[in-house]
């Protein structure tokens, strides 16, 4: 992806950079600072001092906001980041709410690579850096910080 195409609407004040692609019905407020390779899809929400770092796909009807920071991340249709929330190297299933404040964490600091655990067994990503696979409908009230590669599953509520 090599191109910027604006659909949507982008307030004065917002930065966009790089190959940037931000689909019809979407607005990015004032703040927003949008760096590419990032594709965002129809009627999204990018909030003032949302920070989307690159490396990102946004689904349809999408809310990223006040302070959000994404990095590496796949958003599926209808989730929502809404304010003070990191999601780095993760993948977030459609419907998703993260709570206020919620930190999807994406690094070990021991330099060695993330292990998936399912069930009994024990998978070597083979990646230093990946956050966590919330399944569609996951959601909580309060302010988690989630283990790197935790896989939260369809319709969990924290």
């Amino acid at each position: 992806m090599t191109e910027t195409k604006i659909e949507g609407e982008v307030e004065n004040g917002a930065h966009i950079s790089g190959s940037v692609i931000i689909r019809r019905g979407t607005v990015v407020e004032a703040g927003g600072d949008i760096r590419g390779p990032t594709i965002i899809g129809d009627d999204c929400e990018i909030r003032a001092n949302a920070y989307i770092r690159g490396d990102v796909i946004i689904g349809n009807k999408c809310l990223i906001g006040n302070s959000s920071e994404l990095k590496n991340t796949i958003m599926l249709n209808c989730a929502k980041a809404p304010h003070y929330n990191y999601c780095g190297d993760s993948i977030i299933g459609s419907n998703v709410n993260l709570g206020a404040g919620t930190k999807l964490s994406n690094f070990r600091f021991d330099g060695r690579n993330i292990i998936l655990r399912l069930n009994t067994k024990r998978i070597d990503s083979q990646l230093r850096k990946f956050g966590a696979i919330l399944g569609d409908s996951y959601g909580w009230r309060n302010t988690p910080n989630i283990k790197m590669l935790e896989v939260l599953y369809n319709k969990s509520l924290i």
